[in-house]
């Protein structure tokens, strides 16, 4: 059985509940899951001049975003 993966990545913008709604689009759309990417901005991008990293840091999801989310997309 095909199973289809909506990419959200970074595109909610740091903001949790545009990362709902884009868990409810990708449902609506007809993907079975809905997938962020996690990493840890400090061991990736150097804090010293470099817009990377404040872009990068807004994305970030902490631990208790990531479980709302997961939990989000189990209802949806």
């Amino acid at each position: 059985m095909t199973k289809v993966i909506a990419e959200i990545g970074q595109n909610y913008n740091g903001e949790i509940k545009l990362a709902e709604n884009l868990i409810e689009e990708a449902s609506a759309a007809g993907a079975d899951y809905a997938k962020f990417q996690l990493f840890d901005v400090d061991a990736i991008f150097s804090k010293i001049n470099n817009p990377w990293y404040e872009y990068n840091q807004k994305n970030q999801l902490t631990k208790d975003q990531y479980f709302r989310l997961v939990e989000y997309g189990l209802k949806n």
